[in-house]
């Protein structure tokens, strides 16, 4: 029963936590120490390095993830060259996935599928816990003291053993919200890489943004418990096999819980007459907690859709436009670059700046629409020139470098249309209402709780 793996996936969440956290705690008290013993070899050094601080890669890691769409947003050079990311990317998969792949074929034989599939999970696992172990790594550098809670075991030896009903059935907690951030805000970060024409990254982004999801599903999910006393006295012969004692035990510490409440013979007789009541209150809490599976993903799917229409109103028509001044670069006649920059006038707003922090003439539309209007002037004086003289080449020419600044400006502009004051707003109001939602709920859980004892 000691070596039983979590089956929940909040369990796991706070064995990972505690696993995390320690470490961190031993080497923030010993690791000094070791590294600096002399009768301590170096490959022994080594080791105890990396086993005590390798959960720092978990802040790290959000880090990355917060940070990397934000570049790409602001079309910063990631990599020199235009190879270099797709390069580093398959250099990854041969040394990590490609690798295990190749271990499990070679291990496993003929289940190698089943395993393969297992280990796609430990990757959405691993991304996914990365919230919850960064929040154990701060609790031990700043000095967090928590109770030692174990990591609930249900006594699952077979695949068809229940264990949704037990009492050690552990709820979600205030972390699941931040991977319910994180999971938006990857999908987010998906958007921004196809439309910064980085599309090179969606897949990384993916997976990661997966993992999130993943963990907070399951421990929304997981979190429906069925704590009825009913239960519990049922527990002594179900089919988890647990020993007889260990269960009389259980029943021991709910009566205990109940005794300042109730008498012992009220609370025999309550026992028997009150089952049609617990099974009510059953019911309720299962119907609770589907609601708010619905309602979390419903949420989800809000918070998606209000992304893709401002994208569609707010980004699109910039992105649109450079499209058109793009083509406009490369047309030959004073025509064609007209009929490109006409659209451009409309799809552009008549004035302001996007530019909010240090607004500068480079990203004010009002002087670029002026230019578009110089610009398209300039047009019908250049064809009234004879074609493929000196005068109309230079014309063309100096049209192209026009148009060139212009696209360079709304690229500039255009980091800051996603983190305009009208998303941060929606945004925080987004993150408010969710934290609201998960209170509300979390209330009416307590509640549901109290009326079942």
């Amino acid at each position: 029963m000691e070596g039983e793996l979590p089956v929940q996936m909040n369990a796991a969440k706070r064995q990972q936590f505690r696993w995390a956290k320690g470490s961190i705690q031993v080497a923030l008290q010993s690791l000094i120490d070791i590294l600096l013993e002399k009768k301590i070899a170096v490959d022994t050094k080594i080791q105890a390095f990396i086993q005590l601080t390798r959960h720092i890669v978990h802040p790290l890691f959000l880090i990355q993830f917060l940070v990397f769409p934000i570049l790409l947003a602001l079309n910063y050079k990631l990599y020199a060259v235009s190879w270099a990311p797709i390069t580093g990317i398959l250099i990854y998969i041969l040394m990590g996935p490609a690798t295990y792949l190749y271990m499990i074929r070679t291990i496993w034989g003929d289940r190698w599928k089943d395993k393969a599939r297992q280990y796609l999970y430990l990757i959405f696992f691993a991304a996914g816990i990365s919230v919850n172990n960064t929040i154990a790594i701060f609790d031990a550098i700043f000095g967090g003291k928590n109770e030692f809670l174990r990591t609930p075991k249900f006594g699952v030896v077979n695949k068809d053993d229940e264990w949704k009903d037990k009492v050690y059935v552990l709820p979600f907690t205030k972390t699941t919200l931040m991977e319910v951030f994180f999971g938006v805000y990857g999908c987010i970060a998906i958007f921004v890489s196809f439309f910064s024409r980085n599309p090179v990254f969606v897949p990384v982004i993916a997976i990661q943004t997966a993992g999130f999801i993943y963990v907070a599903y399951l421990s929304i999910v997981h979190s429906s418990p069925n704590r009825t006393i009913n239960r519990i006295k049922r527990g002594v012969r179900d089919s988890n096999n647990i020993p007889t004692q260990r269960a009389m035990m259980r029943i021991a510490r709910v009566e205990t819980s109940l005794r300042d409440r109730i008498n012992t013979t009220a609370r025999a007789k309550t026992l028997v007459t009150t089952a049609p009541n617990n099974n009510k209150q059953s019911g309720k809490r299962t119907k609770y907690y589907r609601l708010l599976v619905i309602g979390v993903l419903g949420f989800l799917c809000l918070g998606a859709a209000l992304v893709y229409f401002g994208y569609q109103s707010a980004v699109y028509p910039l992105d649109k436009a450079m499209g058109y001044l793009a083509r406009a670069e490369s047309a030959q006649t004073p025509a064609m670059i007209a009929d490109y920059l006409r659209p451009v006038k409309h799809l552009l707003p008549l004035e302001g700046n996007p530019v909010w922090s240090f607004p500068n003439p480079r990203t004010d539309f009002g002087l670029i629409q002026n230019d578009l209007d110089a610009m398209l002037l300039r047009t019908i004086s250049i064809s009234s020139v004879e074609p493929n003289s000196a005068a109309y080449n230079t014309g063309l020419e100096d049209l192209h470098g026009s148009i060139k600044i212009i696209e360079s400006n709304l690229e500039e502009a255009t980091p800051y249309i996603y983190v305009s004051f009208t998303n941060i707003l929606l945004g925080g109001l987004w993150i408010g209402i969710t934290m609201l939602i998960f209170a509300s709920l979390k209330r009416s859980k307590s509640k549901l709780e109290y009326e079942a004892t």
